[in-house]
């Protein structure tokens, strides 16, 4: 469904949030900024890894804001459905 979709995309989103901020805690480069941390840590986002939780590709044409902003929005929408950041990474068919 088009909703499976959706979360299945963000769900490797937030996957690769956690993977950037493993990253920044190990002194690699990455994109994850004290900026986005704050904004994530603000809606309560958990930085540990799902069980089993394995990132999914997804490509979608996204609006002109940038692609992290879209997707933080779209958390925002997930953890007021559902009352948490826990967005599975992957979805069986």
């Amino acid at each position: 469904s088009q909703l499976d979709v959706a979360n299945k995309q963000l769900g490797t989103w937030v996957h690769t949030q956690r993977h950037q901020y493993g990253l920044l805690n190990k002194g690699k480069k990455t994109q994850m900024t004290e900026e986005r941390i704050a904004k994530l840590n603000e809606i309560g986002f958990e930085w540990h890894r799902q069980p089993n939780g394995k990132a999914c590709s997804g490509n979608t044409r996204i609006p002109r804001i940038s692609k992290w902003d879209y997707r933080y929005s779209e958390l925002i929408e997930y953890k007021e459905k559902h009352g948490d950041c826990n967005v599975p990474a992957k979805y069986e068919a």
